[in-house]
């Protein structure tokens, strides 16, 4: 056993440890994370039981578990930061990604993502007032997923849900995709090289399934001169072998619907 293996391998005896530990002390977690040594791990089996093991376990160490799970997966070790709070009428429960910042784009991802937290948790601040008092607190909950993680590319989406009232709140999706071999953002048109008009491409196989898709009903009637009508590139991220293109709720259709999303095979990885 190498010594990439033996580390691996460690890492994983030590979280399965602490899960049992925690589980016969009946210690509560609480308070933020704590930073955890880098590591990788191709051992499927061993995190698909852990996965299973974390959905035996209180909710907030069901996500503690689960975030080490994700972290674990693919080649670049993420780490999480927690944000929690209630600040009078304002809750706070977030969950941010950060990267190393081993180049200028993966600095420039994490701060980007701290800023548009920081601006949602502002605004929803000025909202409230000094005079104002909502009759439910306002919400700001932020999580992610990473849906590509392989060869040094890496595609992060975050997700930020605010609620100041009404019937519902909304939710924002940003995703990032990062070339970390050569430290840049990675472009839409990087995925399709042998296609001069590769936005033509990608607005006529998103038609294609408002057409085909079983929920075509839920559709806005001009989804379809809206998707024309698009300037620049399209919201996107990297899910196996597709890349995978978002619409955030009423854009193209109603907001039961939720996000509208659609897979298109790439031509070549960047």
């Amino acid at each position: 056993m190498n010594i990439r293996k033996k580390e691996r391998a460690l890492l994983l005896i030590v979280v399965l440890v602490g899960i049992l530990v925690l589980l016969s002390s009946g210690i509560q977690a609480q308070g933020t994370a704590a930073k955890e040594s880098p590591a990788e791990s191709t051992d499927g089996a061993v995190l698909a039981e852990m996965e299973t093991l974390a959905g035996k376990l209180s909710p907030l160490l069901q996500r503690a578990i689960s975030n080490r799970i994700q972290q674990l997966k693919g080649d670049i070790y993420v780490e999480t930061k927690i944000v929690q709070a209630l600040e009078d009428d304002l809750e706070i429960d977030a969950e941010l990604p950060v990267l190393p910042e081993t180049d200028i784009a993966a600095a420039w991802v994490n701060a980007d993502i701290h800023q548009r937290f920081l601006k949602a948790r502002l605004e929803m601040q000025d909202c409230l007032g000094e005079e104002f008092r909502p009759t439910h607190p306002y919400s700001l909950f932020s999580r992610y997923e990473i849906p590509y993680n392989e060869g040094g590319l890496l595609s992060i989406v975050t997700e930020n849900y605010q609620y100041t009232g009404g019937a519902h709140g909304m939710t924002y999706k940003t995703a990032y995709n990062v070339d970390l071999n050569q430290g840049r953002l990675l472009p839409l048109r990087d995925f399709f090289p042998k296609r001069d008009n590769y936005q033509a491409f990608i607005k006529t196989k998103i038609k294609e399934s408002l057409k085909t898709s079983p929920e075509s009903e839920c559709y806005f009637p001009d989804a379809p001169e809206t998707i024309d009508s698009y300037q620049g590139d399209f919201s996107f991220y990297i899910k196996g072998k597709n890349i995978v293109v978002f619409f955030h709720p009423y854009e193209i259709a109603c907001y039961a619907a939720g996000f509208r999303e659609f897979e298109i095979p790439y031509d070549v990885l960047p």
